[in-house]
């Protein structure tokens, strides 16, 4: 539960800096680049 919370402090930190949107694409992405390691690469020196 203490992990929980730290992560929930962290985030909540980060969401203050990082637009709501960016942090959907993250999750909404991951999944893909998990599968995809061309993909991965791709996006990140597009980045």
């Amino acid at each position: 539960m203490h992990y929980i919370f730290n992560l929930k402090i962290i985030f909540k930190d980060y969401s203050k800096h990082i637009d709501f949107i960016n942090i959907f694409l993250i999750f909404l992405i991951t999944p893909l680049l998990l599968q995809d390691q061309n993909l991965a690469i791709i996006l990140y020196f597009n980045h």
